[in-house]
């Protein structure tokens, strides 16, 4: 088969009108709010009762909560999350450039369809390679608190093990 052919079969003359620019907008868009709702509804609560824990406790810790807006209504939308985690008692990171390098990242993010949401771990670089970085990939229908808060579990009980691992080691 030729590129001209491939070219030749998909053409944008075959789409249907419910499948023009607004047909499109519409289900990118609903698309965008279930994502939201799953955010708003499953994941942030849990993150936040984390978060609480972790401040409770001293913990340094940040979250980054990313946003875009529907096309059509300008209402925002959560885009991802990102909890950061420093497993040492103090109340702030010294200030540095590379700072955030040296955290612990756990994050959800939709995946490029937008059909999947994508829960990530993430160790620093220079630690030993006692665990892998963890990626779950999940359909948005399927996540529950109890998924997000067993991988938050996770997601501290790792990073506590590969910081002991590492000063255990250096």
């Amino acid at each position: 088969m030729t590129v001209k052919k491939i070219l030749e079969d998909f053409s944008p003359r075959d789409h249907t009108p419910e499948d023009g620019p607004g047909g499109r907008r519409q289900h990118l868009e609903s698309l965008l709010v279930r994502i939201n709702k799953c955010f708003v509804d499953v994941i942030l609560p849990s993150v936040f009762a984390v978060q609480e824990d972790l401040q409770q406790a001293g913990f340094w810790n940040q979250l980054n909560v990313g946003q875009s807006s529907v096309l059509s209504s300008g209402k925002p939308n959560i885009r991802n999350v990102e909890l950061y985690f420093f497993p040492e008692r103090i109340q702030q990171l010294p200030f540095e450039t590379s700072a955030l390098e040296r955290t612990y990242r756990a994050s959800f993010e939709p995946s490029a369809d937008l059909r999947k949401i994508s829960m990530q771990i993430r160790f620093p670089q220079r630690l030993s390679p006692v665990r892998e970085d963890q990626i779950r990939l999940a359909a948005v229908e399927e996540i529950n608190t109890g998924m997000v808060d067993s991988f938050l579990e996770e997601f501290i009980l790792g990073s506590i093990d590969v910081y002991k691992s590492d000063h255990f080691l250096s």
